[in-house]
């Protein structure tokens, strides 16, 4: 899996690709992740901003690529500091809840 992140009218915008490597077919998957703020106070040094709404994939063959995009809900502003905002995205088995694969995006 790999991602990345960039800015779309100030909003957070992430795209990726997943690509099967095993040699049996994957099912039953979501595509997940969520924004989490780096905060100053230590109660709230992690905060999560955003959760992404998953994206369903039934079936992944071999070598089978799927491209994925989440658009972030958090209106950024000019005083916004998006070094602080860190991103995980994440591959989840369905019916186990499983998480399979995640990647962070900084």
């Amino acid at each position: 899996m790999s991602a990345e992140q960039s800015y779309l009218e100030n909003k957070i915008f992430i795209q990726g690709r997943l690509e099967n490597i095993n040699q049996k077919p994957l099912q039953n998957l979501i595509i997940g992740g969520m924004i989490y703020f780096e905060g100053e106070e230590s109660e709230f040094f992690y905060l999560v901003r955003d959760i992404f709404d998953s994206q369903d994939i039934n079936q992944l063959a071999f070598l089978e690529e799927k491209k994925f995009n989440f658009i972030s809900k958090i209106e950024l502003s000019e005083k916004d500091n998006t070094d602080k905002f860190h991103i995980v995205i994440f591959v989840q088995d369905k019916l186990s809840k499983e998480i399979l694969q995640s990647i962070l995006i900084k």
